[in-house]
């Protein structure tokens, strides 16, 4: 279980760029963070307003944007070549 929301997994998805690559994305309730083939990365806030600015480079979200980095790795243990920073 996720103790910050209650809930037991987080939302995966993940959207074919060129075969066989994938731009792999890890939302929760909170933020929405995709890792692209190339290793560029975006990190949004979502929310009822939807997304803002691309916060990635921001540097008071670089230990957040790290941590959904591992734990989208976690989850897509199938791919770790493309998690590898």
């Amino acid at each position: 279980m996720i103790p910050e929301t209650g809930s037991r997994r987080p939302a995966l998805s993940y959207r074919r760029v060129r075969p066989p690559e994938r731009a792999w994305s890890l939302r929760t309730p909170r933020l929405r963070y995709t890792l692209w083939p190339d290793g560029s990365e975006q990190l949004f806030e979502v929310g009822e307003a939807g997304e803002g600015r691309d916060l990635s480079e921001e540097p008071g979200w670089t230990a957040e944007r790290a941590a959904l980095r591992a734990r989208l790795g976690v989850l897509v243990s199938g791919a770790p070549a493309r998690l590898t920073p």
